[in-house]
């Protein structure tokens, strides 16, 4: 990363059904309060993505000092009240942690292209089921020549996340390429024959559908 602050997060929550409709139309309409709370807190790149009834988040956190940033985001009144309307809509999992509401997952594998960025960044999240015994981390040589990979797809990142059943992939491009083949490659990483299934981008801070909640 070129900042050594910087730090890529992913969680995941479940999302009744009956709430799908209403939850990505409410983020559309996200409260202002709520995203100047999350640029305070030095949070960025913040996405979510749903498929199958699991909402997965992806951001990118440039603070110095983690639990006090989100510490301020849980005090701050425009958000409390955010979360009145969202928590209702989301069905936290099992195994998340004692303090969490959103499951953290582990960043896997984590690649970042030093190729200039000159051009609007397309994002695309993926999932497949975890593969049993996956390693908790994976040394970089697993996907071979990564920066060939980044460059032949345009690819800017490319990270990984391992939840407790499925793996999370979220890829940031440079172009509106084919990357089916770099999906197989990581396919056959994860030790899986499945295919990833493509997850619907709901909102992302840089447009006015952002944050979670």
């Amino acid at each position: 990363m070129s900042n050594e602050n910087q730090i890529s997060l992913g969680s995941i929550i479940g999302l009744k059904k009956e709430f799908e409709e209403q939850y990505i139309l409410l983020h559309k309409h996200t409260f202002p309060g709520v995203l100047n709370r999350i640029s305070l807190s030095n949070i960025t790149d913040y996405s979510i993505f749903l498929h199958s009834g699991i909402l997965f988040s992806h951001m990118v956190y440039n603070g110095t000092n983690y639990d006090s940033d989100m510490a301020a985001i849980g005090t701050d009144i425009s958000t409390r009240e955010w979360w009145k309307l969202t928590d209702t809509m989301q069905q936290p999992l099992e195994y998340r942690k004692d303090n969490e509401w959103w499951a953290g997952i582990n960043l896997w594998f984590s690649f970042q292209s030093l190729i200039p960025t000159t051009t609007t960044i397309i994002r695309h999240a993926y999932t497949l089921p975890v593969f049993p015994g996956l390693e908790e981390t994976v040394p970089n040589d697993h996907f071979g020549d990564i920066d060939f990979w980044g460059s032949t797809y345009g690819l800017k990142n490319l990270r990984i996340f391992k939840g407790a059943n499925d793996v999370y992939i979220y890829l940031e491009t440079l172009k509106d390429s084919d990357h089916s083949f770099l999906l197989e490659i990581i396919a056959r990483v994860l030790k899986t024959d499945k295919a990833p299934i493509e997850m619907t981008e709901v909102f992302h801070t840089e447009n006015s559908i952002s944050i979670s909640g």
